[in-house]
């Protein structure tokens, strides 16, 4: 006596595998609107006669997410740069903060990478940038700081003078700091800042941190109400602020970084291979 069996459609028996949500990858010239890249540019009012940080660090940023819109800003860049070095190079240990030079040296190495070498920054000064790092960390060990208050000045400097790095305390410890505050800084602007620290800090690492829409959503809005809504007084600054932390973002969400003489190299990540092909990405030196 034949068994006949009932008949399988082998469709059936495949279990459709999950669609995967896709990785959301920051692109700054479709992720920015094309209405708030009028204001940015609208509110960037540098001049080579009152250059000021504000507007340097502006500038910065602008090389790193849009740089198309500096071409005026180049057709002076000589101006600028003569400018910025003199400024910076007057400057005493009592006139500016640590904090304030290292973000004129960040932002002059990003700018003009190929002329920075030509800006001198006296020994003691880089000496006593050295030591404020070192207090800094020694507070943030008892517990009197957070992590984030000696990253804010370990990064740029690192950048500013990458072979310094050795002389200062990058190490587990400072890497485990920051990534336990990941945490607690929800998605907004101290998260950002602590991820292109950690970049910058530890360049070889790999940073397994998530970002979405939402991150740079947050940015767009000041005590929860979208720029375009704030007192046009606020607006200038607070275009600014979402310049600088869009840069974070960008430096966040590399592929890889490399920090180098020769400035800020970043390698940006491939959104799918559906989207791009097979082409590699584009090295970007700033």
């Amino acid at each position: 006596m034949s068994i006949q069996s009932p008949e399988v459609n082998i469709k059936d028996l495949i279990l459709d595998e999950p669609a995967r949500k896709k990785e959301w990858v920051f692109d700054p010239l479709s992720d920015i609107t094309a209405e708030e890249w009028i204001e940015i540019k609208k509110n960037f009012k540098i001049s080579p006669d009152d250059t000021n940080l504000v507007d340097l660090e502006i500038a910065a940023n602008l090389k790193l997410l849009n740089p198309s819109l500096l071409s005026e800003f180049y057709a002076q860049g000589d101006i600028y740069f003569d400018n910025i070095k003199q400024r910076i190079e007057k400057t005493s240990d009592t006139q500016l903060s640590f904090g304030l030079l290292l973000g004129w040296l960040q932002s002059a190495k990003i700018l003009f990478p190929e002329r920075f070498g030509e800006i001198e920054v006296r020994d003691e000064i880089i000496s006593q940038m050295e030591s404020q790092i070192s207090n800094k960390l020694t507070k943030v060990s008892k517990g009197e700081e957070d992590w984030i208050e000696y990253s804010f000045l370990a990064a740029p400097f690192v950048l500013v003078f990458p072979e310094k790095r050795d002389q200062l305390e990058i190490n587990n410890d400072l890497w485990e700091g920051l990534t336990e505050e990941l945490s607690e800084a929800g998605k907004g602007i101290g998260l950002l800042a602590r991820l292109a620290h950690l970049r910058i800090l530890f360049p070889e690492r790999e940073l397994n941190y998530k970002l979405d829409r939402d991150n740079l959503n947050n940015l767009r809005h000041v005590r929860g109400s979208p720029i375009f809504d704030i007192d046009q007084e606020e607006q200038e600054a607070a275009w600014s602020e979402f310049m600088v932390n869009c840069g974070f973002l960008l430096i966040a969400q590399a592929e890889s970084v490399y920090v180098t003489n020769k400035g800020l190299e970043l390698k940006p990540k491939i959104k799918t291979s559906l989207d791009l092909g097979d082409s590699a990405p584009e090295i970007r030196k700033f």
